[in-house]
């Protein structure tokens, strides 16, 4: 029997004796594990970071494409039997998901000022009385799609009953909230509007879906489940994903007015955001915000670069604005693409996985310039590997499993990277090129063995009761990664 097979069968077949096995070896490991290869690293913050604890595994999840396309129903009876094997194989950190405000304020209803708004049938007024929107400082009345709410409260409330934390990435301004001249950009033969940020006269509205995001999702026991992790718009040095046309010309080389307008209107973004959390922080629930870019990290001197539509600044020079206007003054981290052959080192013209170390020297020297006391733990310092993505298909899945185990290892190496999540998960379609495990495995994962899938044998080596323990593992076994070492 061979990695693959043992692996899995451990887990799935109906054999008492390995099962048995297979508990009394955790039970073995789990103390020696949580002092061996999880060390309690801290975050060290000016406010809503400080205190957060880094994932035991730092492999995330990421399939909202599976779930959107196979298991779009609130209370889906299939999703808690998905996320049982999922946490009985891999055990994720953390679970990430697009929560895209179109997505939920999506009526057409204008925002009030006023509590009488009457919302249609099927979407829900938020706040829902004027002693909410005191409480939780919202600053006026919409309408939020009951459908999108229930189904986050479904998943997040399966995240919490597995222990997983729970990241959202904010995207997409919900139609009348964005300037009726931005371009936008063509993804899939159609064209795209999410990334047209918010006008300046419904940030406001923006600052109201950041609140219902942490604060409607809280945790208690009439929403168990809640968001730990913010992650901001998308790749915003890249014209396609941030387009503050026409304020900005984005098929243009921005020049240093442009930059200055691109960057003080993403600050503003933030600045927003961290408001809206740090509005109904609760002490002992830490939240990390993270500005999101993309692997380009100079500025290239084709425009726009090929393979995008839009120009692009620089990840660099993006973030050089984001330190000289908001230094440490609030709380926030870095959330990156590492695209790319993940084996080869492209800096500094751009960042894989193998560069990463490098964008982690580059904010901590910027700690380091403004003297601050926590340069190791700051939340500045930490980053998070929230989308690439590999072909997992065919040929090329030997490769994207190889890329996947790197990932891991590279993540687990520093106590700066908090985790990654891969885009995406599990592909929709036979053949798919984007999901890096098949479809074939079936909602509940039980065609795994049947399959043979070698990228999902590398998300299950990342489990914390075989990473960096048990040299069974498939990135042990097949690339010396994740080895005990001893």
């Amino acid at each position: 029997m061979d990695w693959v097979e043992s692996l899995s069968e451990g887990r799935r077949c109906s054999n008492g004796e390995k099962d048995r096995s297979l508990a009394e070896f955790r039970l073995v490991l789990a103390h020696e594990n949580s002092l061996r290869w999880h060390r309690a690293v801290i975050v060290t913050g000016r406010d809503i970071s400080d205190g957060y604890m880094l994932p035991a595994n730092k492999q995330g999840i990421q399939d909202q494409r599976y779930y959107n396309t196979f298991l779009n129903r609130p209370g889906s009876p299939e999703r808690p039997g998905r996320y049982a094997q999922l946490h009985a194989d891999i055990a994720p950190g953390v679970h990430q998901y697009n929560a895209y405000w179109s997505s939920f304020e999506k009526a057409h209803i204008a925002p009030s000022d006023v509590s009488n708004l009457t919302c249609p049938k099927g979407s829900f007024k938020v706040p829902a009385s004027w002693d909410q929107k005191a409480a939780l400082g919202y600053t006026r009345y919409h309408c939020y799609d009951v459908r999108a709410t229930a189904d986050f409260a479904d998943m997040l409330a399966l995240d919490a009953a597995h222990g997983w934390e729970s990241a959202a990435v904010i995207w997409s301004a919900a139609d009348g909230f964005r300037h009726p001249n931005c371009s936008g950009a063509t993804f899939h033969n159609k064209l795209n509007f999410g990334g047209c940020p918010p006008r300046a006269d419904a940030m406001a509205d923006f600052a109201d879906f950041v609140i219902f995001l942490s604060a409607h999702f809280n945790g208690t026991a009439a929403s168990p489940g809640h968001f730990t992790h913010f992650i901001l718009w998308n790749e915003n040095a890249n014209g396609d994903w941030f387009d503050f046309s026409p304020f900005v010309s984005v098929t243009q080389a921005p020049d240093a007015a442009h930059k200055v307008l691109w960057i003080n209107k993403y600050v503003d973004m933030l600045r927003t955001t961290h408001q809206a959390l740090a509005r109904n922080h609760e002490a002992g629930k830490p939240q990390m915000l993270y500005v999101s870019v993309d692997r380009i990290w100079k500025q290239l001197q084709t425009c726009p670069p090929t393979g995008f539509q839009h120009c692009h600044m620089g990840t660099q020079n993006f973030l050089d604005g984001i330190w000289e206007r908001v230094g440490t003054s609030f709380d926030w981290s870095v959330a990156v693409h590492a695209y790319g052959d993940a084996t080869k080192k492209q800096w500094p013209n751009m960042y894989t996985f193998a560069d990463l170390p490098q964008v982690v020297a580059y904010q901590k020297a910027h700690l380091r310039q403004l003297n601050s006391s926590h340069v190791d733990t700051a939340p500045q310092s930490m980053l998070a590997a929230t989308e690439q993505g590999w072909d997992g298909f065919g040929p090329q899945e030997p490769v994207a499993a190889h890329y996947i185990c790197l990932a891991h290892d590279v993540v687990t190496s520093s106590d700066n990277f908090v985790y990654t999540a891969h885009y995406d998960f599990q592909g929709v379609l036979t053949g798919d090129t984007r999901g890096l495990v098949q479809r074939d495995l079936g909602y509940n994962l039980a065609n795994a063995s049947a399959v043979a899938s070698l990228t999902y044998a590398a998300y299950q080596a990342s489990h914390p009761d075989f990473w960096n323990s048990n040299p069974q593992h498939f990135c042990c076994a097949q690339h010396q990664l994740g080895c005990p070492s001893s």
